[in-house]
């Protein structure tokens, strides 16, 4: 074997090494920020009480790798015991955040619901009698939060959807002031709230869409 082969065979060799190990390194730095992250989540769900919780997506140095649904934290975690339930409503926004703690949210307003035409009440939603609110522009499709303020007459379900389709969320609520926040998905072109309890009612006062962010 000449000298120029043997540089070449040895110059190879080193570069599929060095590949090798970066590969291995990147494997393992994955498989250990996984296992943290999931650890962490674990522990800060069990001791998070049982507000509902909407679903997110998880980071992807998390997730990589893995096929639907398991890129989100319903999907990841449903299985686990001790945990808040999930649901597509919540009256706390709460998220993981990037090192898998459970942290307080925010609605990051994409349009805001108009206002009602009823100055005290703003948008009325009686029993038989749905609301539907204008927004201040239609929303595509995606996965948008809808942020509800309203006065109920008593505690009752509303009934949440984009007008026109899609899903019916069913949100429970308590009479007096309150607020809660729904998960539609697809186009939003308006937002209709219907009672889904009999004799319940409510004013409508404030609203929004938008995405849920890290507080």
């Amino acid at each position: 074997m000449t000298a120029a082969v043997l540089t070449g065979v040895l110059t190879a060799a080193f570069v599929a090494s060095g590949v090798r190990s970066t590969v291995d390194h990147a494997e393992a730095w994955q498989g250990n920020r996984t296992g943290e992250y999931l650890s962490t989540a674990r522990a800060s769900l069990a001791a998070a009480g049982r507000t509902p919780l909407l679903d997110q997506a998880l980071p992807l140095l998390v997730t990589a790798g893995m096929a639907p649904p398991a890129h989100s934290l319903h999907g990841l975690l449903a299985a686990l015991p001790d945990r808040p339930p999930f649901a597509a409503w919540t009256t706390e926004l709460q998220l993981l955040d990037g090192a898998g703690r459970l942290v307080p949210a925010v609605l990051v307003p994409a349009v805001p619901v108009l206002p009602g035409p009823d100055p005290l009440c703003g948008h009325p939603m009686l029993p038989g009698a749905p609301a539907t609110l204008p927004l201040g522009a239609a929303l595509p499709g995606w996965v948008w939060t809808v942020q509800l303020d309203y006065i109920a007459n008593q505690d009752g379900v509303l009934e949440v959807a984009a007008e026109g389709g899609g899903a019916v969320v069913r949100a429970p609520v308590t009479a007096g002031f309150g607020r809660v926040f729904v998960r539609l998905e697809g186009p939003v072109p308006a937002v209709r709230v219907a009672s889904g309890t009999d004799g319940f009612g409510a004013c409508l006062t404030f609203g929004a869409v938008g995405e849920v962010a890290v507080r």
